[in-house]
């Protein structure tokens, strides 16, 4: 079983390899199709702008915030797509007490990618 550093690094390697191939697929210009690869990483638990460790508003992080800047990306691409890199759902007071507890209704931060 690979574990994450080594399936990332073979990944990495095949896009690299595959990439630089001339394609058996290639298309003309007038064919071609965008595709947007839309990335967040470490958001940590934080779906609004408070910062649970200050008990207190913030402007300098949340998903509420991050939102707005992928669906502007998404209204420019027609063809996109969402990937988050990791520390999606723990790294804070209130998502590690969810993990750990449990939702009722399931996870909201996944409802959110859609």
């Amino acid at each position: 079983m690979l574990n994450r550093r080594k399936f990332i690094q073979l990944g990495a390697t095949a896009m690299l390899v595959l990439g630089t191939q001339p394609s058996a697929f290639a298309q003309t210009a007038k064919n071609k199709a965008g595709l947007r690869v839309i990335a967040t990483t470490d958001i940590h638990g934080f779906l609004t702008d408070f910062d649970y460790y200050k008990d207190a508003p913030t402007e300098k992080f949340g998903f509420t915030r991050t939102a707005s800047l992928i669906k502007q990306a998404r209204a420019e691409v027609k063809n996109s797509v969402l990937v988050d890199n990791g520390d999606l759902i723990q790294g804070n007071p209130i998502s590690d007490y969810q993990s750990t507890k449990g939702a009722k209704e399931g996870k909201p931060e996944l409802r959110l990618w859609h």
